[in-house]
This record gives C-alpha cells, sequence and structure tokens, in this order.
C-alpha cells in the first residue's frame, strides 16, 4: 500500500500501523468495534497518544469502504489513476499556453477510462458484500475523478484510507481553464500566430517567410540564366528571358500562397481540436455536477423523510408525557385527599 496519509498515524510504529491498514480493511460493520480494540490495547501498552490517534479514527462511509477495497485489491490501476490526473492538468496547461487539443483529448480518455473500470470494481465489491450497489455509483465516480486531480484525496485513495466521498465540485477548477478555451479559440489564434513566427529569431521561418525566400532564389537564377544567354548568343531574343522570369515568379507566388492556405489550415485544425477537447471537458463536468444535484436531491429527500418520522415520533412522545403528568397529578391529587 501507499505512504499512510495525514491522519497522525504516520509517526506510528510500523506494527501499529499495520494495524491500522487491517482496520480498513475489514467489512464496513466491523471497523468500529476492532478500532475500539485496537485503542484499548495500545493504552494498556503505556501508547496513551496513539491510542488516542485511534480512537479519533473515523468509519468509513459504504461508498468509501469499498473504494478502500479496491484500492487493496487493485494498486496499479489506483496508481494510474493519480497518474492520469496529473497526466491531464499537464495536457491542460499545454492546451492553454500552445493550443495543442489532442494531448488533452487523450487524457480525458484516459481517465475516463480508469473511473469507469474503477467504479466497475467497487461496485462488484458493494455485490460481494450484499449490498446494492446503484445508490453509490455516482459517488464513487465523482470521488475517483476528485481524488485523480486532488493530491491529498489521493493519497487516501491509493494508501486504501479513505473516510469519505467527495462532493463532486473537487474536480471543477481543473477543469475551469480548459472549458475557458472554447470561447476564446478564435482570439487565441493571432498569439498563436506570433509565437511561431518569432522562431525566425532562431534561424527558422514560416511558410511564407520561407515563400519568400523561394522567390527571390528564383528571381535571381532566372537573372543568372538570362545573362548566361545573353553572354553566348547576343542574337537570342530578351523577351522570352523576360517571360520565364515573369512565369517563375508567378509560380513561386503560387507556392508561397499554398504553403500560407496551408499553414493557416494546420492552425485552424489545431485550434478546433483544443476547442472540442475544452468542450468535451465542459460537458465532463456538467455531468458530473448534474450527477451531484442528484445525489444531493436524494439525500434531501431522505433527511426530509426522517425528519418527518422524527417530528412525529416527538410529538407522540409529547402527548405522552402530557399524558403521563396528568397521571401523576391525579394520582397526587388522590394521596392528598386520602391524607386529609
Amino acid at each position: 500500500m501507499a505512504e499512510a496519509p495525514g491522519d497522525g498515524t504516520s509517526s506510528m510504529a510500523p506494527a501499529d500501523a499495520s494495524a491500522i491498514d487491517d482496520l480498513y480493511a475489514l467489512p464496513h460493520d466491523g471497523f468500529v468495534a476492532a478500532r475500539d480494540a485496537l485503542a484499548k490495547a495500545l493504552r494498556a501498552a503505556g501508547q496513551r497518544e496513539d491510542a488516542a490517534r485511534v480512537r479519533q479514527l473515523r468509519r468509513p462511509g459504504v461508498a468509501a469502504w469499498a473504494l478502500n477495497q479496491v484500492a487493496r485489491r487493485d494498486t496499479e490501476a489506483v496508481a494510474a489513476l493519480v497518474a492520469a490526473g496529473a497526466e491531464l492538468q499537464a495536457a491542460q496547461e499545454g492546451a492553454i499556453t500552445s493550443g495543442a487539443g489532442a494531448p488533452l483529448r487523450q487524457a480525458l480518455e484516459r481517465r475516463r477510462t480508469l473511473t469507469r473500470q474503477l467504479t466497475d470494481a467497487a461496485r462488484d465489491v458493494l455485490v460481494e458484500a450484499g449490498r446494492a450497489p446503484d445508490g453509490y455509483r455516482d459517488e464513487i465516480a465523482s470521488t475517483l475523478d476528485a481524488a485523480s486531480l486532488d493530491a491529498e484525496l489521493g493519497a487516501e485513495l491509493a494508501a486504501g484510507r479513505l473516510t469519505q466521498t467527495a462532493d463532486g465540485s473537487a474536480g471543477f477548477d481543473a477543469f475551469a481553464a480548459s472549458a475557458a478555451l472554447a470561447p476564446d479559440a478564435a482570439p487565441r489564434e493571432r498569439p498563436l500566430r506570433l509565437v511561431k513566427g518569432s522562431a525566425k529569431a532562431k534561424g527558422t521561418s514560416t511558410p511564407g517567410h520561407r515563400a519568400g525566400h523561394d522567390l527571390r532564389g528564383v528571381g535571381k537564377d532566372v537573372e543568372s540564366t538570362s545573362n548566361r544567354r545573353r553572354g553566348s548568343d547576343q542574337g537570342g531574343e530578351p523577351d522570352s528571358a523576360d517571360d520565364a522570369a515573369a512565369e517563375a515568379e508567378a509560380e513561386a507566388a503560387a507556392a508561397a500562397e499554398r504553403q500560407q492556405a496551408e499553414a493557416e489550415l494546420a492552425e485552424a485544425t489545431e485550434a478546433a481540436e483544443t476547442a472540442r477537447a475544452a468542450a468535451d471537458a465542459a460537458r465532463s463536468e456538467v455531468d458530473d455536477l448534474r450527477a451531484e444535484v442528484d445525489r444531493l436531491r436524494a439525500a434531501l429527500k431522505s433527511a426530509t423523510t426522517q425528519l418527518t418520522k422524527a417530528e412525529g415520533r416527538s410529538e407522540r412522545a409529547g402527548r405522552m408525557a402530557d399524558g403521563a403528568a396528568a397521571a401523576q397529578e391525579a394520582a397526587q391529587q388522590q394521596l392528598d385527599d386520602l391524607d386529609s
């Protein structure tokens, strides 16, 4: 397993740290009893500070527990997800600075593939534990997305020590940069060209710049050919050399125009790829947020139901208390009457 996250237990003896790892590998319902037993044993051994740290460990929620089991079963896939998140953020920065869209799309697809793979694995864990998995799927997927982009959450997942799931919004900041590319794609075309054009200072050139050199080169070749003809054949016709020069210049100009058009097409294609990647990222974020809204609505509905039940219990308990008070008062009155 990966190093323990910052829960205060990393300084404990290896045997004790291993015992804590074992807590998170237990069936969900067995965590609390095993945690309390471990804390009691540490306290009995005189390790009061360690015992206090263990006592403060929270039992994971069901979705977090399932992901902890997945982290133990498939450490390579979890590590790949965390790495894919870092790759995605690097690709986003590259898309902003250079306009390269293909790496961003590839990074998004790798991250989605790993998220789906691990979500399915967590679903299998829940089925094995006799729990209905459908109610946890969105929560698990959102947590995996967040863990791929948040270093602390990713470390907890890799260590198999998640205690709670993400709220579904952790990935928003990471996607905001690429989503912002979409409306700005057209204005960014000019700066991208200027960056490429600056290569002239390094001894390279743009297609149009090269075409200018080619044109001048063709002109020099034609002029040299014309001079040789004049020197070797005084009876030649100068107009034919002029026609050849004009034709060569026209061909060179057409070639330069085509090169410039090809360069602009390449830039436009790259900008379109970047915009599509940004749109994909934005759609993914929208899907995540919709899933979170659905989860919160379900939680609100459940909480409202529980509140209604609690209010009913409170009302019934109040009536019972009033009845008991009235009975007490009547009994007291009867006692007073007997005494008198």
